[in-house]
């Protein structure tokens, strides 16, 4: 069963915490923590806040068997087919809401005191139909506590969220600015220490960590929303990092630690190099989902990275032709790219371990590219991950969107679903798709 942690004194603020449902084609957990939520947790908890928390995500209880446990503590979630939204009616694809049923949830909160204030965090802003559900029931069954939205969508579709249930719709991830804003709008005291790290004890048990060892990120790719949500690259402490991970992973007896970073390798000598040696030896798998560039990878960081223990390495390749080019402004060539699997795989990393993302489904870019790059790399050996497109309400690249497919109403979120592949209105797109992905299950 999910933790559901609650801590009470008379006198103090009771804040409930939920992270919701997701509605979509397929999710999975490829190691997927709300970092920033837990964040926002500990700033309260520091504050003599009573803590309530419940997260429809958690893959814990009598839903989940061995059958959803996959490598590395990643796994399926428990899911349900539901009704298809209008705007995806003619996607050949089954819609499903994943996630703890709500009744686990209804009867969670029944036992918990009235919360004076309840915070919903929220992931891809083509999820928001999870944070309605919260919403809805949250505002039902405490009418009089105040109730805040924040995450991605609520980020990059402020417009969109200010027309849901909720009181307020906080932006970004400076957690001393929400303070400021949160002490304005309530009347409450709230005090934000610097290096507030992830409150991990609202988990009872965790099958992997998550670490970020930086915010923001130095490049400015035309379609993403990294300097959105962080408009500065910072990079944390190192002595503060290792000791999160070494407490962390001591009290949830974990070895697998994954970062968060959208540019881990950047300053490698003076920051995760760092990190590793801090770490004194310790037996950890590290994994790197975001991608990390292959120009950082040099023959000895691809020696510390073997000799640390780095399990599962992405690559952000991107593609090869003019329109992936131009968006991420050159930032990877072939020759790095070949540099990089060479010196990891010398460095005694398994090829299979390797992963090459590249982009699918941009304003522009035709399927026959896509297949070009795919054939290109399967030289290689590594295996290619298809990273579809979602369109980004903020970056550079969404306004090109928006001229390109006019008609389509970008201000609605569902239409922002890289599953439904939204910049390709091509004749017989599903089976072009289809093909495309048939191509990448060549790989020997």
């Amino acid at each position: 069963m999910p933790n559901r942690i609650g801590h009470q004194s008379e006198n103090q603020m009771n804040c409930l915490f939920v992270v919701p449902p997701i509605y979509d084609f397929s999710a999975f957990d490829l190691w997927a923590k709300p970092y920033g939520f837990l964040s926002l947790i500990k700033m309260f908890r520091e504050n003599g806040a009573g803590i309530f928390f419940f997260d429809f995500l958690e893959r814990t209880g009598p839903l989940y068997s061995k059958t959803h446990e996959k490598q590395f503590g990643t796994g399926k979630y428990f899911a349900t087919e539901v009704e298809k939204p209008p705007a995806y009616i003619n996607v050949p694809k089954k819609y499903k809401r994943f996630g703890l049923p709500v009744e686990e949830f209804l009867e969670y909160i029944d036992k918990i005191p009235a919360p004076d204030c309840v915070f919903v965090t929220s992931g891809m802003t083509y999820w928001y139909p999870g944070v309605v559900e919260v919403l809805q029931t949250v505002r039902n069954r405490f009418p009089r506590a105040m109730i805040f939205v924040g995450g991605v969508y609520a980020t990059l579709c402020a417009k969109h969220a200010l027309k849901l249930p909720a009181d307020f719709v906080f932006c970004g991830r400076d957690l001393e600015e929400f303070a400021g804003r949160f002490q304005t709008i309530s009347g409450m005291p709230l005090r934000c220490t610097s290096g507030i790290e992830p409150d991990w004890s609202v988990y009872q048990k965790l099958s992997y960590l998550c670490v970020r060892t930086s915010t923001g990120c130095p490049f400015s790719c035309d379609y993403c929303a990294s300097g959105l949500m962080s408009p500065h690259f910072v990079q944390r402490s190192p002595e503060q990092v290792a000791q999160e991970i070494i407490t962390n992973a001591d009290n949830f007896n974990v070895r697998d630690i994954v970062f968060y970073d959208d540019a881990l390798m950047v300053n490698f000598d003076n920051h995760l190099d760092r990190i590793i040696r801090l770490l004194d030896g310790r037996k950890f798998q590290f994994h790197t989902p975001n991608g990390i560039h292959p120009r950082f990878i040099t023959e000895k960081t691809a020696q510390v990275l073997a000799d640390a223990g780095f399990k599962t390495i992405r690559l952000s390749f991107e593609g090869s032709d003019a329109v992936v080019s131009k968006a991420s402004h050159l930032k990877v060539s072939m020759k790095n790219l070949e540099n990089a699997l060479r010196n990891l795989q010398h460095a005694g990393i398994d090829i299979k371990d390797i992963g090459i993302y590249i982009l699918a489904g941009l304003p522009g870019q035709s399927p026959e590219d896509v297949r070009k790059t795919i054939r290109l790399l399967l030289s290689f050996g590594a295996p290619i991950k298809l990273a579809e497109y979602s369109p980004i309400p903020g970056t550079r690249l969404f306004n090109e969107v928006m001229k390109f497919m006019p008609y389509t109403d970008w201000e609605e979120p569902l239409n922002h679903n890289n599953s439904i592949f939204p910049c390709w209105d091509i004749p017989g797109k599903w089976e072009i798709i289809n093909e495309l992905k048939a191509e990448l299950k060549t790989q020997v």
